[in-house]
């Protein structure tokens, strides 16, 4: 046998924190979970939703129930009871035109009960079925608690009470939930939503024993964030790119003949499975495109800047991002599922037509900068 004794420190702050939101009289109570998940190619086994709402409680007008309670009862339900359907729910939310799979289930729950004037003391047996304690108080006027459940469809816990008493006020202050992500890797970047329910009352899927209840259901909604990882990573010495002809300018040189090309591939690895963007800042621009300027003055050498992602595709048209031509525009790209770490290169290219001035000023040098902006949809 367990005697609660008078200390309302924690009780009180626990209270003043499940409290935030009121009670609207409902013959269904509601209540929104939000919570977000930032998936990553480095952690493939990391699928479980954080909460993002106070205190890891969704709090939502869940309502009272009243009932009378008697030492002399063998019923559970005359007692301090909890049966909950705590396993897992599958449920599809939609952000727009996309879809993703989760698992849902109630984890613990949370409830006060308030002493009538006319009993001293609650006094409670030691806690039977299974759950474990998070919250235990009480004093003089309440007795505060939360129980943890199994994953399972019913999960019954209880304490004994040594006390009769009638018109027991019981309130529901709230829930910790779990959230699982189906295939966490698989899903885009958006704010996914969807509801489920479960029936409130005796021998429904949410039991507080034998008690008259204000609700006879619990909608709960789901405001699903995912966010998912978004890096580029380049080499030591990818600062810098120099545009040679294939197989060096000696070779050139030996043939004679103005090479095809001046070229330069520079590697960098993607990881990412939301969509994004990219775009070129010029330092020099020539007739819409990035440039090279000639030291010492002369104009300017326009030079193709392209990209090669495997995996990626381009969001206007769907083609392969395979020398893909970038712009001073952005242009979108949307991964076919989860990038991790792929291969992927900058080429740069000043192409024939374009090296006549080259050609014409031997041993000069042409430089610019140019900037290729990453831009991810988080």
């Amino acid at each position: 046998m367990m005697k609660l004794k008078p200390g309302l420190g924690r009780a009180a702050a626990y209270w003043l924190l499940l409290c935030l939101l009121p009670s609207p009289p409902a013959a269904a109570a509601e209540a929104t979970v939000r919570a977000e998940l930032k998936p990553s190619s480095f952690r493939p086994g990391q699928n479980q939703f954080v909460n993002q709402g106070p205190a890891d409680y969704l709090i939502g007008g869940l309502g009272k129930i009243s009932k009378r309670a008697s030492q002399n009862s063998s019923d559970p339900k005359d007692h301090i009871y909890q049966a909950i359907d705590a396993e897992y729910k599958q449920l599809t939310l939609y952000s727009g035109g996309d879809a993703i799979t989760v698992k849902f289930r109630i984890a613990s729950f949370a409830q006060r009960y308030y002493k009538p004037k006319y009993i001293s003391d609650f006094n409670v047996e030691r806690l039977e079925g299974g759950c474990q304690d998070k919250v235990d108080e009480g004093d003089v006027h309440m007795y505060i608690f939360e129980w943890s459940h199994a994953a399972k469809r019913n999960s019954v816990c209880y304490r004994k009470l040594r006390t009769t008493a009638t018109g027991l006020d019981v309130s529901l202050l709230g829930f910790k939930y779990e959230l699982l992500a189906v295939n966490p890797t698989s899903m885009r970047n958006g704010t996914y939503t969807g509801t489920l329910s479960y029936t409130l009352g005796e021998g429904q899927q949410l039991d507080f024993g034998r008690a008259a209840y204000s609700d006879n259901r619990l909608t709960i909604r789901i405001e699903a964030t995912v966010k998912n990882e978004f890096l580029v990573s380049f080499p030591a010495g990818t600062d810098r790119a120099v545009l040679e002809p294939a197989g060096g300018w000696q070779a050139w040189s030996q043939q004679g003949r103005a090479p095809v090309a001046l070229r330069r591939d520079l590697g960098f690895s993607l990881s990412s499975a939301a969509g994004f963007s990219l775009s070129l800042r010029c330092q020099y621009s020539s007739g819409g495109a990035c440039a090279l300027r000639r030291d010492n003055g002369g104009g300017e050498v326009p030079i193709q800047v392209a990209v090669s992602m495997p995996g990626v595709y381009s969001s206007q048209g769907g083609a392969p991002a395979s020398r893909y031509p970038l712009g001073i525009a952005r242009k979108g790209f949307q991964p076919s599922g989860q990038v991790s770490n792929s291969a992927a290169q900058l080429h740069f290219e000043m192409q024939r037509e374009d090296m006549a001035a080259i050609i014409r000023q031997p041993g000069a040098r042409y430089r610019g900068d140019v900037t290729v902006v990453f831009d991810a949809n988080l």
